[in-house]
């Protein structure tokens, strides 16, 4: 086992050890989590192989979604591919994917990401060409969350600039809180709520399926003014109750959480349409990072 992994268990288990009671709970929901997981035969090893030695010119990142959702919804001609991810939440996929490789393996690619927890897991952010933390700028405390639209005029903005380089444009949907949800109680990203039967898993789904609708216009998009072999995936899917399993756990290896998308486009090279008044910060941003990560579900 690398150094690196260590610390990464080295680290959650700190955090275990800091709040004994929180430490203790989240052990012993991984346990009977992947007790059910292998027992209900839902269980899927991560794939050992990551996403950046893959050919691609810009690779688009859906935040929790399903293969079996963007299946139902996939706005494109080609075929969706069923591919296994490397983890089943961002961080450690990340970690995986973009920190944990060979020195200079990432160094030709600039990342634009709504996310703040990819940040949180990058140890330098010199590692790549580039790193645009648009969560920082564009964060819209109205809906909690980046807006696809504002992500997607900041990556066009990006591809423009830097025509040579790969491009990593990962988008929070349909990651709650769900955009778009009509209902304020699937606002935020709560599945306490549905574990306790307060809400329907039809409203659940359907809230979750309006957030990757939105999200999917702007990847159409996003391809239209791009130029180059586009790769549409996710870093993990998300689980609705199946094996007793809510959103993305980081020990939970399940079907849901690591089958993913793979779609392989070409980009159709348009001139860039923005939607958006202003591509760099032009927001009150009020809140913290903390307080963001809270908001998706990060605690």
């Amino acid at each position: 086992m690398s150094l690196n992994r260590l610390s990464y268990i080295g680290t959650r288990l700190s955090e275990g050890f800091s709040s004994p009671v929180e430490g203790a709970s989240y052990l012993a929901d991984a346990v009977v989590g992947n007790l059910r997981i292998r027992l209900g035969d839902y269980h899927v090893s991560p794939s050992s192989s990551t996403v950046h030695e893959d050919s691609w010119d810009v690779l688009i990142v859906l935040d929790a979604c399903r293969y079996d959702s963007f299946v139902e919804q996939n706005p494109f001609e080609a075929p969706c591919q069923r591919r296994v991810s490397q983890a089943p939440n961002t961080r450690p996929w990340f970690l995986k994917n973009f920190v944990w490789v060979p020195s200079g393996a990432v160094s030709d690619i600039v990342y634009v990401t709504a996310n703040p927890k990819t940040a949180e897991a990058l140890d330098d952010e010199n590692r790549f060409y580039r790193f645009d933390r648009v969560f920082e700028s564009h964060w819209d405390s109205s809906v909690d969350s980046v807006l696809p639209e504002e992500l997607t005029d900041v990556a066009l903005d990006r591809a423009e600039r830097f025509p040579d380089k790969r491009l990593v444009v990962h988008y929070l949907q349909p990651h709650g809180p769900f955009v778009g949800a009509d209902q304020p109680s699937l606002h935020m990203y709560q599945y306490q709520q549905l574990r306790r039967g307060e809400v329907s898993i039809e409203a659940v789904l359907e809230a979750y399926r309006t957030s990757l609708s939105r999200v999917l216009t702007e990847v159409k998009r996003l391809v239209d003014g791009v130029s180059g072999d586009v790769v549409v995936t996710a870093d993990h899917g998300e689980s609705f109750g199946e094996a007793g399993i809510y959103g993305h756990p980081p020990w939970a290896n399940s079907d849901r959480l690591l089958y993913v998308p793979w779609v392989e486009l070409e980009g159709a090279g348009n001139p860039p349409r923005y939607e958006t008044q202003a591509l760099e910060s032009h927001r009150d941003v009020t809140t913290t990072t903390e307080e963001q990560l809270e908001s998706l579900g990060y605690h």
